[in-house]
């Protein structure tokens, strides 16, 4: 199933044990391809502190497509006992690897350099290095992302008002255009694969599309439960 991450947003994560918070954000990769993280918000459990969830610890939503909870396969005392993350400050690399040891979690900044999952003595020397060299990962915000401005190859065609989910892989794989005021509730799904680029400081995105081409893409109800494979 397809998710709708505006959606998502609000929904309570499900631990072995019980629902616990809500999900308070979702960061993407720097190209935009990948989640990599859930933020979710503890609230009244652990006074609102905030923790991260790798797709590696999120199970599948169930069938009926709720978006009400989010599976996740680690225990309440796991979670609590988890290092802290200061959500107000830039996330750093030490950051990431600290959680990465603490759940035994499959670094995804080593994808490609080892042929099995790297050794905690591993990950362990990277902290030294990193540290070092101060090293911050490109982590993007779906909450700050949605409302930058859509520019196609021949000019401005709206503003992205979601980001879609795939529950099986959480990999992002759609964009959802406002066309408005080009088309009135004109909202388009737009591959990933479209993003040419992206600037933070004028909160804008460059899709490799013209605007007639994004004009003909598949139309979507933004507040529809979810989209099927079959709808792809």
């Amino acid at each position: 199933m397809i998710y709708s991450a505006h959606r998502l947003i609000g929904s309570a994560p499900h631990a072995k044990d019980a629902s616990f918070g809500h999900c308070g954000d979702f960061y993407l990769d720097d190209r935009c391809r990948r989640m990599l993280y859930l933020v979710a918000d503890t609230g009244d459990w652990l006074s609102g502190r905030k923790t991260l969830l790798t797709p590696q610890s999120l199970g599948l939503i169930d069938d009926e497509g709720s978006y009400g909870q989010i599976p996740v396969d680690l225990t309440r005392k796991e979670i609590e006992e988890s290092p802290p993350i200061d959500e107000a400050a830039i996330v750093s690399r030490h950051d990431e690897e600290r959680l990465h040891l603490h759940y035994d979690w499959a670094p995804y900044w080593m994808d490609g350099f080892y042929t099995a999952t790297p050794t905690r003595s591993v990950i362990e020397q990277e902290m030294i290095a990193c540290d070092a060299a101060d090293v911050k990962p490109d982590l993007l915000s779906t909450k700050v992302m949605f409302g930058y401005s859509c520019q196609g190859e021949d000019g401005r065609v709206g503003r992205l008002s979601d980001v879609l989910l795939d529950s099986e892989t959480w990999q992002a794989v759609y964009l959802v255009v406002d066309l408005h005021p080009l088309l009135p509730s004109g909202l388009r799904i737009v591959p990933m694969e479209k993003v040419a680029g992206m600037s933070h400081l004028n909160r804008s995105l460059r899709l490799d599309a013209t605007i007639g081409c994004i004009e003909e893409m598949p139309t979507v109800e933004l507040y529809s439960n979810r989209l099927t494979k079959g709808d792809e």
